[in-house]
């Protein structure tokens, strides 16, 4: 402050508490009665400004006497105490647990919402008259004493301690409770903080969540097919009692063991395949039992825990289906001999005699009828016995085929090529096939596709045999399932799959209308 200048007009004041000392200087002389008032300095710090008057003998004012107390550290410490308050507060209110902080008599002298939601429970009120303490079965009322708040009064501290009691609509509720004793500075004891934790749900959700592991666990432990649970890796980690009907081996004994180690063939893929798979499982006995395996990946929101592995035993029906397999080869085998056999007696027998009796026939008329019967019985063993494809091999036998084809087909024909590598040396029965495919996959060309080319390849290398027929004729739509040719009339080509599958081969038809048909074969050799 300048001598000789108002003190409001000090530099140190700031601009806003300048008026604010004028007034305490004039209260200070009317009242003359010293007056205090909060200032900020011009470097914001904070200030309280007490002005006293001085009075002379006739109690006037003679002197002002202003003296400045800095509060600044006083006023942050309160700001901040109200900023910590208000935090607690919104924090005491957002609780889903009851918090209540009571005197010595059991009277609450602080509450938030949720205790005031569930139990009415307001600053003032008497916790004994207002809640129902029960057992934790719910069944007896306990007395205040060994209530939560009674047990803490008596000098206990509570962790998550079980009971029951009823809520302001008298529904049971399942609670757990946390508590303290308040004790001041001076070491005296004022008071008690419990808080009230409604487990209800959470107890709920835990017995539903038991109940439901006890249901899957008798899913698990009865259910008729073997379960495997495997990690990642293809490891057992659990299985099921129905596995030893499966494998002949206790489920404990498998645990920690790789599932190749009861497959007789390795996977070409990870054990976590999706689908259904044919696997071969090898018994402890040493028997083979056939599975049908589909999987099931488990995982979490960190990624895979494993694979469950559900196998259903069809060695039943794998034994069955290989007794059919003889019995079709056994069928097809003794058919082609019933074909050879009549191509025999016909050649032998009918052929001859009408030969025969073509040379006493004097009349030419009859004698060329004779021998054109003689030409079509001919051409019908041809049907029945391939030609040359026993003594010359399946190049050959094709190549007679699709001359003769060609030359019956006469002037209409398409134009027919044969491709035929290392055929020469492929087993009768795999030769009977090819030739049998060709033979119905050419005729039926000739039929109905009104092609202008045929293509005819056989290739055999590296274990196996592939046999292709692609013409460019109309083409047709083929079913979604080649099992389903049979429905459309078309029997034929049926009989090619029967062929294929009897022979552990794959068949595949390609065709669209307009683009022609190309008849794929591949057989093991």
């Amino acid at each position: 402050a300048r001598i000789g200048h108002p003190i409001w007009e000090a530099d140190w004041l700031s601009q806003e508490s300048r008026p604010a000392v004028e007034r305490a200087v004039a209260r200070a002389v009317t009242k003359r009665v010293a007056q205090a008032v909060m200032i900020r300095t011009a470097r914001d710090s904070s200030y309280e400004f007490l002005v006293t008057p001085l009075l002379d003998e006739e109690g006037e004012v003679s002197w002002l006497v202003a003296r400045g107390r800095d509060t600044t550290d006083r006023e942050r410490m309160r700001d901040v105490l109200l900023e910590e308050r208000e935090f607690l507060g919104a924090v005491l209110e957002s609780m889903d647990e009851a918090l209540i902080v009571c005197d010595l008599q059991a009277r609450v002298t602080l509450s938030n919402a949720a205790a005031d939601r569930r139990f009415g429970l307001r600053m003032g009120d008497s916790v004994a008259d207002k809640v129902v303490f029960l057992s934790e079965d719910g069944k007896k009322e306990l007395p205040f004493e060994e209530t939560p708040f009674g047990r803490v009064l008596r000098g206990e501290q509570l962790r998550d301690v079980k009971f029951s009691c009823r809520d302001l609509d008298g529904d049971l509720r399942k609670m757990t409770a946390s508590g303290c004793g308040l004790v001041s500075a001076d070491g005296d004891s004022y008071g008690v903080m419990i808080a009230l934790n409604d487990a209800t749900q959470q107890l709920r959700a835990e017995q539903a969540l038991v109940d439901s592991e006890r249901q899957l666990r008798a899913l698990f432990n009865f259910q008729p097919n073997a379960i495997f649970s495997l990690d990642p890796n293809g490891i057992i980690h659990r299985c099921n009692p129905a596995v030893e009907s499966l494998l002949g081996c206790p489920p404990e004994k498998l645990q920690g063991a790789s599932i190749t180690s009861v497959m007789v063939e390795r996977l070409g893929e990870k054990a976590g395949f999706k689908g259904e798979r044919e696997v071969k499982f090898r018994r402890v006995d040493g028997e083979i039992t056939w599975g049908l395996v589909t999987t099931v990946s488990i995982s979490d929101s960190e990624g895979d825990l494993g694979i469950m592995w559900t196998v259903r035993d069809i060695t039943e029906r794998k034994k069955a289906e290989l007794a059919l397999d003889i019995s079709n080869r056994k069928l097809v085998a003794s058919r082609e001999m019933e074909r050879m056999r009549l191509a025999r007696e016909l050649h032998d027998g009918a052929v001859q005699n009408l030969l025969a009796v073509s040379y006493r026939l004097q009349e030419p008329q009859l004698r060329d009828e004779v021998v054109e019967v003689v030409r079509q019985l001919r051409g019908l063993i041809s049907d029945l016995r391939p030609p040359g494809l026993k003594e010359f091999g399946l190049a050959a036998a094709l190549e007679g085929l699709l001359a003769k084809l060609k030359r019956q087909a006469g002037e209409e024909a398409p134009e027919m090529e044969l491709v035929c590598l290392n055929c020469d040396s492929l087993s009768e029965n795999v030769s009977l096939c090819l030739f049998r495919v060709v033979q119905e996959s050419v005729n039926n060309v000739l039929r109905h596709a009104r092609a202008s080319s045929v293509q005819v390849e056989v290739t055999h290398a590296s274990g196996e045999v592939f046999l292709r027929v692609k013409d460019d004729g109309v083409g047709f739509e083929v079913p979604e399932q080649l099992s389903h040719l049979t429905r459309e009339d078309r029997y034929g080509l049926a009989g090619m799959v029967e062929r294929a599958e009897l022979l552990s081969g794959v068949f595949v038809l390609t065709s669209s209308p307009g683009n022609g048909t190309e008849v794929g074969l591949r057989l093991p050799v």
